[in-house]
């Protein structure tokens, strides 16, 4: 399960059938997009 969490919004994902690499590459770019602390991801 992923969380993204901004001022105005939470969105939970389930990404239990994602490919444990596809989840690396896209926390690399989650990390990058919130070069500002926009938002915050916690993935469980």
């Amino acid at each position: 399960m992923i969380t993204i969490i901004t001022t105005d919004h939470r969105f939970d994902l389930d990404i239990s059938k994602v490919d444990e690499d596809e989840i690396e590459e896209a926390k690399k770019i989650l990390n990058r997009m919130n070069f500002d602390d926009r938002f915050e991801v916690k993935i469980v």
